[in-house]
């Protein structure tokens, strides 16, 4: 997903991820947001 690298980067950053992980399937999402 280098095409992305905008919002890989988002993800790195506080409340970024947030925007990050709506764009994904939930499940994906849900498997980010693990430690």
């Amino acid at each position: 997903m280098r095409e992305q690298g905008g919002d890989l980067t988002a993800a790195g950053h506080p409340g970024g991820g947030a925007v990050f992980t709506v764009r994904l399937p939930a499940d994906v999402g849900k498997a980010l947001r693990l430690p």
